[in-house]
């Protein structure tokens, strides 16, 4: 996902632009023009700028604040120019909800402008190493050999936006952690780059913003357009271009995979970024050749990978995972990031382009599946226009995106009517998600552990002493491992679950009586039947009902789906929510025949069922009903419930270890019918 131009031909498209537009510079807050002195940049990953150390945590701190910024001067390759630019620090939201803080570059014409609109510049770095950063390089800071050419042509580009007297501002949209191809987290940076320059340069609340990008920028663009009404609704998008558009990972694999152009070079940098990104651990999935590549690659750019053709994901696995694709953890994480699916829709009007110059794609993305995205746009009412290159490989078909990008921000911001071209979008492909495969565990108070479907066994506390029995377990968030926790709050990990600490050695004033795992699987929060709430590893406190007068002892945690709140749930069917955790409704005053043993969220968190001991299930949110066992014979008592990955079913789980599957939640087995050494108190499913 990358551009190439011959360097001297981009070398003279920026001088002219500089020296047409003469000095260009950033305009402080204040509105004078600051310079900086001339110096070699510290590496990224050696500049004290780039890291947050204010004693407020980030996480409440509110995205898109500035949080540091400095003055930099602008460098063509090593040349110096009179180029000064800003730099901000500023807080956005990593991939699985963290908060983060990363650097976007402002710059502006000297001169200033009349009216401030603001262009989001989105790189196409695609990088595994801070090197490639674009506040790195636009200080002059060296890419390698590999991909000077690349950050040199964007210079070209950035310089022409300038040339228009736009404001522009340049993110690190992949994070400190460079987790490229990653769509929440760029979609999330791009728009606080944009919240951070407005609030830098005091712009009011009604300036006009439009985001631009190709290829491994395109992420970020369209990203940005899906995220954007829930995410920063009050900023005044008027369009958003993006070029050369991985929709979907699985279909850009197929296409890719094997290929004797050196497209398929890219594939272990992809894993080691999606990996990154979700927090999972490779290892166990890499064959010995498999760990050589993506070790070489891991802090690599584009440019520099180690390149080689013909190369195969099956290559980079073990026997077992050959068939990638069907791995619980890639699957769901290549759904994850489908373009188009986050609830809701852009409000546009987009621009979209994408190569064709072999009747699939431009060589790396799937031009029926731009279609695709484009024809359900279309089909929700989103205004866009779709231009396919004929003819034109992904480098090609950059040329042709680029002025038609600029052309297109230029007509929105000048308000000129916009032609829809929807009626002229085909079908495209389908962009229906992967078949996830499921699996569960149930967990006995005796620490026994029963693996079902595709969850594996990992080990479990049977047969050892215990100080007291367990009371309920969670899952790591790629199906590896999971923890088990005994109501003294001593916590036991198998598999890839990591121990983060316990309340073993110190036992709680009231006993535990359930556990929820972080997103990114890096720490835990268990709660005790009077409310109180304890954090381990990176599961932030966010307020508990400890202390507090209760109508119902709780019984048990639900993480919200980001990590960045959690729910509390009492017998009497009593919800109370904590952090982004929304409030979607209890069984208060309800009355519910039987006590609440249990919740599960929606993916989305925008609902949740609560599960009564008598199988009767009780849905709020946008949680869907999909049945339930309320109403007929057991032979023993609920004790808790499971949502499947897409929410569209889940499981009720027996004490006797019987399991009933309710929606898309297939019937995996049980420990019904079986003699178990005791009875089961809860259950996880392998998300």
């Amino acid at each position: 996902m990358t551009l190439w131009a011959p360097r001297k031909a981009i070398q003279l498209g920026v001088a002219m632009v500089l020296v047409l537009t003469g000095s260009v510079g950033v305009a402080s807050a204040s509105g004078s023009t600051q310079a900086a002195a001339v110096s070699t940049p510290l590496p990224p990953n050696q500049d004290p700028f780039y890291g947050y150390s204010g004693s407020t945590p980030l996480a409440d701190i509110a995205p898109g604040t500035v949080l540091k910024q400095r003055s930099v001067q602008v460098a063509l390759g090593a040349t110096a120019t009179p180029v000064t630019a800003e730099q901000l620090l500023y807080r956005t939201t990593g991939e699985l909800g963290q908060p983060i803080a990363t650097v976007t570059t402002v710059l502006m014409n000297a001169g200033g402008t009349t009216v401030p609109d603001l262009v989001g510049y989105l790189s196409f770095y695609d990088a595994l190493g801070a090197q490639c950063d674009p506040s790195y390089t636009l200080q002059g800071g060296n890419p390698g050999a590999g991909n000077e050419q690349q950050a040199q042509a964007e210079e070209a580009i950035i310089a022409g936006y300038l040339a228009n007297n736009f404001i522009v501002t340049v993110p690190d949209f992949e994070g400190p952690n460079l987790e490229w191809t990653a769509g929440y987290l760029a979609g999330y940076a791009s728009l606080d780059a944009i919240r951070a320059t407005e609030s830098y340069l005091r712009l009011p609340a009604s300036t006009k913003a439009g985001l631009t990008g190709y290829s491994g920028g395109s992420i970020a663009a369209e990203w940005a357009s899906e995220v954007a009404p829930r995410y920063a609704p009050q900023l005044d998008i008027v369009g958003v271009a993006e070029g050369g558009i991985p929709v979907d990972y699985a279909h850009n694999l197929a296409y890719i995979n094997g290929a004797t152009s050196s497209w398929s070079s890219i594939i272990p940098a992809v894993l080691v970024a999606l990996s990154l990104a979700y927090g999972v651990d490779l290892t166990p999935y890499l064959s010995p050749y498999g760990v050589q590549l993506t070790t070489q690659d891991a802090h690599a750019c584009i440019g520099s990978l180690s390149g080689v053709p013909g190369l195969t994901v099956q290559k980079l696995l073990k026997p077992q995972y050959q068939n990638f694709l069907a791995v619980p953890v890639f699957a769901k994480i290549v759904d994850d990031l489908i373009m188009g699916s986050v609830p809701g829709h852009p409000v546009g009007p987009l621009f979209m382009g994408v190569g064709d110059s072999d009747g699939t794609g431009d060589g790396i993305m799937v031009t029926a599946d731009v279609e695709g995205l484009a024809h359900q746009y279309c089909q929700q009412g989103v205004p866009l226009q779709l231009s396919v290159y004929q003819g034109s490989d992904h480098t090609q078909a950059a040329v042709h995106f680029e002025p038609a990008a600029m052309a297109f921000l230029q007509q929105r911001f000048a308000g000129a009517p916009f032609q829809n071209g929807c009626s002229s979008v085909a079908a495209g492909n389908s962009l229906a998600p992967l078949p996830i495969p499921q699996g569960y565990w149930e967990t006995a108070s005796s620490g026994g552990v029963f693996s079902f479907g595709s969850s594996g066994f990992y080990g479990s506390m049977a047969g050892r002493a215990l100080n007291a029995p367990m009371v309920g377990m969670a899952a790591t968030p790629d199906g590896g491992g999971y923890w088990l926790v005994a109501s003294d709050g001593g916590v036991f990990s198998f598999g890839d679950a990591r121990f983060f600490g316990s309340l073993g050695d110190k036992p709680p004033t009231a006993p535990i009586v359930g556990m929820a795992a972080t997103p990114d699987g890096g720490g835990y929060w268990l709660v005790a039947s009077d409310g109180q709430v304890f954090n381990f590893g990176d599961a932030t406190f966010f307020g508990s009902m400890g202390g507090k007068p209760l109508a119902a002892p709780m019984v048990g945690i639900v993480s919200a789906p980001h990590g960045w709140g959690y729910w509390l749930i009492a017998s009497d069917g009593g919800v109370f929510s904590f952090g982004d955790a929304a409030f979607h409704g209890s069984m208060v005053g309800g009355h519910p025949a039987a006590p609440i043993v249990g919740m599960a969220a929606t993916p989305d968190g925008g609902g949740y069922w609560l599960i009564a001991s008598d199988g009767g299930v009780f849905s709020f949110g946008d949680a869907a009903f999909h049945g339930s066992m309320g109403g007929r014979a057991l032979k023993a008592a609920i004790v808790g419930i499971a949502a499947t990955p897409d929410g569209g079913g889940y499981w009720e789980f027996s004490e006797q270890g019987g399991v009933f599957s309710f929606g898309d939640a297939g019937y995996l087995g049980s420990m019904g019918g079986r003699p178990l050494q005791a009875p089961v108190i809860g259950a996880a499913p392998d998300a």
